[in-house]
C-alpha cells in the first residue's frame, strides 16, 4: 500500500510540474523563443531536475517547447500555419459542440453560460481576467456535450489557441467578444441552433483575424 501511495505522489509531482510550466507559457510568463532553464526552474519549484525534464519532454511533444540538439530547450514560436490549422479545428469542434450541447442539455447549458456572463466586466481589459472568463464560456459549451472524448479534444485545442493568443490579444476587442457571447446566449435562449452556430462562427473568425493581424505586428511579418 505504501509503495502505491509513493507512486501516486511521484506521478502527482510530475503532473504538477508539467501543469505549472505549461501555465507559465500559456499566460505569457515565458516569452516565445525564451530558453528553458531546467536547473533554475527546479530550484524555483524546490524539486529535482527529473520532473522538470519530464515536463519539458511532454510539452515538446505537445508543440509548446522546441528541444534543439546541443543548444537546449526553448519556448516554441507559433507559425501562421499553426494558427490556421488550430483555427480550422476549433471552428469544426466548437460549432459541433454547440449543436450537440443544445440538443442534449440546453437548459443546463443556458444556466451556466448566464452565470458565467455575470462574472465579467466590459471595462476590464486585463488579459488574465478576460482569459478566465472566455475560457470558461467555451468550456461550458464543450462540457454540456456530455462527451468526454470531445471535451478532451476541446481542451487540447484550447491550449493551442491560448498559446498564440497570449501575444496576439487585443484589449479593445474585449467588448466585441462579450457582445458575441451575449448573442450566442440569446440564440440558445430562443432555442435557435442555426443562429447560435452562425454567431459562434462569426466570433471565432473575428478572433482569428485579430490573431493574424497581431501576429504580423508581433513578428514583423507581412
Amino acid at each position: 500500500m505504501k509503495e502505491n501511495q509513493s507512486k501516486i505522489e511521484l506521478k502527482s509531482l510530475n503532473q504538477e510540474c508539467y501543469e505549472r510550466i505549461k501555465q507559465e507559457i500559456l499566460m505569457g510568463h515565458m516569452d516565445w523563443g525564451q530558453r528553458i532553464d531546467i536547473i533554475q526552474i527546479a530550484s524555483n519549484y524546490g524539486i529535482s531536475r527529473s520532473p522538470v525534464v519530464k515536463a519539458v519532454d511532454r510539452l515538446s511533444m505537445e508543440g509548446f517547447i522546441d528541444i534543439l540538439p546541443n543548444k537546449g530547450s526553448f519556448v516554441a514560436r507559433p507559425s501562421l500555419q499553426r494558427i490556421n490549422e488550430v483555427t480550422e479545428i476549433r471552428l469544426m469542434l466548437e460549432t459541433y459542440s454547440l449543436k450537440l450541447s443544445m440538443k442534449k442539455e440546453r437548459k443546463e447549458l443556458l444556466q451556466e453560460l448566464r452565470e458565467n456572463q455575470k462574472l465579467v466586466a466590459e471595462e476590464e481589459n486585463k488579459f488574465e481576467d478576460f482569459l478566465l472568463y472566455d475560457r470558461n464560456f467555451h468550456l461550458v459549451i464543450a462540457r454540456h456535450t456530455n462527451n468526454s472524448r470531445l471535451l478532451e479534444l476541446f481542451e487540447n485545442t484550447r491550449n493551442q489557441v491560448e498559446f498564440f493568443r497570449i501575444h496576439t490579444f487585443i484589449p479593445a476587442q474585449v467588448r466585441l467578444a462579450i457582445r458575441r457571447h451575449t448573442e450566442i446566449i440569446e440564440a440558445i435562449t430562443d432555442n435557435n441552433r442555426e443562429r447560435g452556430i452562425e454567431m459562434l462562427e462569426i466570433h471565432l473568425k473575428e478572433v482569428y483575424n485579430d490573431s493574424i493581424n497581431s501576429f504580423h505586428s508581433e513578428t514583423g511579418k507581412t
